[in-house]
């Protein structure tokens, strides 16, 4: 027997699968993309809590104590410190009142800011020329605890 001459027809291949409509798979895929996407973006514009001044400034006042436990120099304290409460003086009042005095009157606004004569009479007096003075001797302890007692927290000592 011939194999032309049988009744056998020829082999159709089905049509090709398109891309539309994609699989239920792909489908679930995109719906999750999607989900991470607005997750991200809802997770990034969320409002936060903002910290006050305060908080932060009394953060730093500690890492200075720390630094200050290191080093030992007064020197140095008496520089950081002084950067430390004008930018706290500065963030809370605002530029336009107070970025311009200095001195005596500088330390009056902190006595009264303190509520007592820390800054003038006190300890704190060593913000005007400590940082200036090539060898700085002052009560180290003294101006850490008026500076706390400034910013907020009373407890806050030398080394803590």
């Amino acid at each position: 027997m011939n194999p032309e001459s049988l009744p056998l027809k020829d082999i159709h291949l089905p049509a090709p699968v398109g891309w539309w409509p994609p699989a239920p798979g792909w489908w679930l895929l995109a719906l999750i993309a999607v989900l991470i996407v607005a997750g991200l973006w809802w997770w990034l514009r969320r409002p936060r809590p903002a910290v006050p001044p305060a908080t932060l400034a009394l953060r730093e006042l500690d890492a200075i104590a720390a630094e200050f436990a290191a080093h030992e120099d007064p020197h140095r304290l008496a520089a950081e410190l002084s950067t430390l409460i004008r930018r706290f003086v500065l963030a809370e009042e605002g530029r336009s009142t107070l970025a311009g005095v200095t001195g005596q009157r500088w330390l009056e606004y902190l006595d009264e800011r303190a509520g007592q004569p820390e800054f003038t009479a006190g300890p704190g007096r060593a913000l005007i020329d400590a940082p200036y003075r090539p060898a700085a001797d002052f009560d180290a302890a003294g101006l850490m605890k008026a500076c706390a007692r400034l910013l907020g927290s009373p407890g806050t000592e030398v080394g803590r």
